[in-house]
This record gives structure tokens, sequence and C-alpha cells, in this order.
């Protein structure tokens, strides 16, 4: 094709942009409508509830399970896993990260406390550069083990609420999804 070619004159290209416009439109709509939608779904399913009383209670075993579950991956997990290689005191480390923690906290993004993170970690001294500059990057995209531990949780719980009993293939098949999910990979869930 010649360069002196128009490429907003040529009909193909002007119909194409003009569909793509009508999608924009259609999913900004979908977009604005989203929470209404989730709200009233919700309304709807609380609503139906006789007892809301145990339901709330029920929720409460959930948020509490995967609380418990957080509690053992960072008490036992991490801090077993800092003592068995680095055998150094893991809180020393664990308060030196405090900085991280809270923008973690406070933004629900891993991928937003890269810098901080790997500030937190060479500054500790017991992370090279190089190191805390490879891992933090790659673990913050693959290592989502709060994600795969409430996920896990919740299953159970729905599968529970839903008078299912899951059996020891049931669990393992959770365990492989979440791990899978929790590592960036397609989730088999």
């Amino acid at each position: 094709m010649p360069p002196d070619v128009s490429w907003d004159m040529i009909l193909t290209i002007q119909v194409l942009e003009e569909v793509m416009q009508v999608f924009m439109k259609f999913v900004t709509w979908i977009v604005k409508c989203t929470p209404f939608a989730i709200i009233s779904l919700i309304a709807a399913a609380v609503g139906a509830q006789t007892n809301l009383g145990e339901v709330f209670s029920q929720l409460g075993y959930l948020v509490m399970a995967v609380f418990a579950g957080l509690l053992i991956q960072i008490f036992l997990v991490y801090t077993g896993l800092y003592l068995g290689f680095v055998r150094k005191n893991p809180f020393r480390y664990f308060r030196r990260l405090i900085p991280a923690i809270m923008l973690a906290f406070s933004t629900s993004s891993s991928a937003a406390t890269i810098p901080v993170s790997i500030d937190c970690a060479v500054s500790s001294g017991d992370v090279p550069v190089g190191v805390a500059r490879f891992v933090i990057p790659l673990g913050a995209t693959i290592n989502m083990d709060g994600g795969a531990i409430s996920l896990i949780c919740s299953c159970v719980w729905l599968a529970y609420q839903n008078g299912i009993v899951p059996g020891v293939g049931d669990y393992i098949l959770l365990a492989v999804a979440a791990t899978v999910g929790s590592m960036g990979a397609v989730s088999v869930v």
C-alpha cells in the first residue's frame, strides 16, 4: 500500500471505528450499572432468607476461617521459612516491612507496593538488591496466598451452605485449583 494513504478515509476503518465506539458505550453503560445490579442481587438474596441471624453467623464462620488461614500462613509458614533459611529473628524483619504492609492494606494492590517492598527488603540488610529487584516483582504477580486461602474457604463454605459435604478429592481439587490460580495461571475452578 502506498505511504500516502489516509487511513481515516478507508471505509472499513471508519466502520470499525464506529463499531468500537458503540461497544465502548455499551461497556461503559454496563460498568455504571454493575453496582446497582450487585446491590439488587444481594438485597434479593438477603430478603429471601428467613433467619438472618443464622446467615450472618455462618458468614462469621467464613470470615474467621479466612482470618485463621491467613494467620497460619503468616506466623507458621512465612516465619518458619524465614527461621529455616535465614536463621534470624523473623519479627525484626517483619517490623521493617511495616511501610510496605501498610501500603498493601491501603491500596489492596501488590503491584503498587513493589517499590516500597524493594526498599524495605533492601534496608533490612537481609536481602541483596539484585535478589529483591528480581524476586519481589515476581512474587507480587504469582504469590497470591491470601487469594488462594479465601478461595478455598469460600468454596467449602458455599458447598456446606448448599448441603454438599466435600470429600478428600474435592479438597485436593480445590487446593490444586487455588494453587494454579494463585500463580497467575488460568484458574480451573
